[in-house]
């Protein structure tokens, strides 16, 4: 089911406006009268209140990356074009995890139509800056809290390729056009990178899609370590029937793995109405 989207209200003042719901649901941001995106995002609290989040984007300092970590990216932007804001909402029924893949569902969709993801989305500021840090005590007390700034150095990791269609089998072995192959407990495969996917034989829907730029045999260690620790919501997926399958996408950066494994999940919510299982469990 996609995403209602209420009119369009400037970002200025959101907190404060009655016209935006105290209620879950996902938000998307926009210059003024431009098409594109530059964020979408998503909240299980009140969407008034996570927008109030944003208003440091039209301060006189790049916000810290807490609380929201659009802001420094979007204030950057502001910078470089002396652009203004708008924002729209979408209230969501459900649970977290459908709530979240509502979310993917949404970024894919402009991804699909504007061949990019949004501006902000998967951590990225624009060209030539330096994102600020979070905003911590442990940051503090560390001395590793610090405000973004310009870096000419400083580049932006290029969006990954958009999907030519988000319609597919999540289970087949040429879903979304990559090429799927179980993974094997073996040194040649230790610190391979990509996607991966885990599955139960019986069952129609997913159990879980993930990314690693470094391993994923180590990623799917700590997921299995979860089904030995008692309470933990994923513990009960986690079995020894599980079946774990990869595809090899090693010559990609962190962040287009990112938009990847989005792609991924949304596929799965157009085929199940749901995210896999134990997807944002964690």
């Amino acid at each position: 089911m996609n995403a209602i989207w209420s009119n369009w209200h400037p970002l200025e003042g959101a907190s404060r406006n009655k016209a935006i719901p105290k209620t879950p649901g996902l938000y998307r941001v926009r210059r003024i009268e431009h098409i594109s995106l530059e964020y979408i995002g998503q909240t299980g609290n009140s969407l008034r209140g996570r927008l109030g989040h944003l208003q440091g984007v039209l301060g006189d300092k790049m916000p810290y990356g807490d609380p929201h970590t659009a802001g420094p990216g979007l204030w950057a932007q502001r910078q470089d074009l002396n652009c203004d804001y708008e924002i729209s909402i979408a209230e969501i029924r459900g649970d977290t995890a459908y709530r979240k893949g509502q979310e993917c569902l949404e970024i894919s969709h402009h991804r699909f139509k504007h061949h990019r993801s949004p501006t902000m989305n998967f951590g990225r500021m624009p060209e030539g800056w330096i994102k600020s840090s979070g905003n911590n005590r442990r940051l503090v007390l560390a001395g590793k809290r610090f405000r973004g700034h310009r870096d000419a150095s400083e580049s932006r990791v290029p969006d990954a390729a958009a999907p030519l269609d988000l319609h597919g089998e999540p289970k087949s072995n040429d879903w979304l056009g990559l090429t799927w192959q179980e993974l094997r407990k073996d040194r040649a495969q230790a610190k391979t990178a990509g996607l991966y996917r885990a599955l139960h034989k019986n069952s129609e829907t997913l159990t879980y899609v993930g990314q690693s730029s470094t391993s994923i045999a180590a990623r799917v260690s700590a997921h299995l370590a979860k089904a030995t620790k008692p309470g933990h919501r994923q513990a009960r997926f986690f079995n020894e029937t599980i079946i774990w399958e990869w595809a090899d996408l090693s010559e990609l950066k962190r962040t287009q793995l990112l938009e990847i494994e989005n792609d991924l999940i949304a596929s799965h919510m157009l085929a199940h109405d749901r995210p896999p299982d134990a997807q944002f469990l964690g």
